[in-house]
Order: C-alpha cells, then sequence, then structure tokens
C-alpha cells in the first residue's frame, strides 16, 4: 500500500532500549541508572523492554528546566563595576 503524499506522519510512542538511548543521546550505563532510578519508563512486552517515549522527553525537559539561568550564570559572569 502506497502513502499518499499528504498523509500525515504518526510517531510511535514506545522503542527498545537502543532506540531510548540514542533518543537522549545516552550511554548504556547512564541509560540502565535512568531506567532503573525510575526516572524513564519502561515495560516488558514478552521478553522485549519497550520504553516510552514520552517519559524519556520529560526527563530531558525536566533536566532543561532544572538548568534554565545557570549556564547564563557560568558563562556570562556579572562583572564588578558594570552598569
Amino acid at each position: 500500500m502506497r502513502q499518499k503524499k499528504d498523509a500525515p506522519q504518526i510517531e510511535p510512542r514506545v522503542t527498545d532500549v537502543d532506540g531510548g538511548r540514542k533518543r537522549g543521546n545516552w550511554g548504556k550505563d547512564k541509560f540502565y541508572e535512568l531506567l532503573n532510578s525510575g526516572e524513564i519508563e519502561s515495560y516488558l512486552d514478552g521478553r522485549s523492554r519497550k520504553v516510552v517515549l514520552a517519559s524519556v522527553d520529560a526527563y530531558i525537559d525536566r533536566q532543561i528546566a532544572e538548568s534554565r539561568g545557570s549556564f547564563q550564570r557560568a558563562r556570562y559572569p556579572k562583572q564588578r563595576g558594570a552598569a
């Protein structure tokens, strides 16, 4: 069956472990640490571990929100005597 050019792309809701790691650009140890701590949601489908992509995106959003502003202070510290 051919797809139409105007057909919307459907984003998958889950992926395997490697797909989740790639989505967050993490190494294997860091990703399994996030899975074991519950920061990233996953479930078993038979013998296959499935990672919920929304939880990967939510984790990244939380990290961005927590670090917001700290980069600016570290990179551009206020200078004394500047107006």
